[in-house]
């Protein structure tokens, strides 16, 4: 059996994994989304100090760039729990984030990764370490 962990915020991911339910969580990899972490105004003026809309055209502040490169991170993390789910590579998935984020990732998560979502959870953990994460699971995954 194969249990996954994806904790997660607006700009970065860890991914944990444990061979059995009872079993010991191992970090397998992480990413970190770097354009989420810079500041809205380095995200929405040009070189020339003007405001510029990552959608097209110019704009005055009222582009909320921080949201959009979230929902873009959420994009790729979605993207790759539904190839991990299709692929068949877990059997069951627990994801732990803050609540704005996982309700930008849930909607978009393939009904194959809904299939093995065992739970979820809104809290921010992605920067604590394995045992303080592994308090937010259920003992027997």
């Amino acid at each position: 059996m194969r249990i996954k962990v994806a904790v997660c915020d607006s700009a970065r991911v860890r991914y944990f994994y444990a061979e059995k339910p009872n079993g010991q969580l191992e970090e397998e990899e992480g990413q970190t989304h770097q354009r989420s972490r810079q500041k809205e105004s380095e995200l929405t003026t040009d070189d020339s100090g003007h405001g510029f809309n990552p959608g097209g055209g110019f704009s005055f502040g009222t582009a909320d760039a921080s949201k959009h490169e979230a929902q873009v991170f959420a994009r790729e993390v979605a993207e790759k729990l539904n190839r991990a789910a299709l692929a068949k590579e877990m059997d069951r998935l627990y994801i732990l984030a803050p609540p704005e984020f996982l309700g930008m990732l849930r909607p978009i998560l393939h009904s194959e990764t809904q299939a093995v979502l065992a739970q979820t959870e809104a809290v921010n953990v992605v920067k604590e370490g394995v045992e303080r994460i592994r308090r937010h699971l259920p003992a027997f995954l």
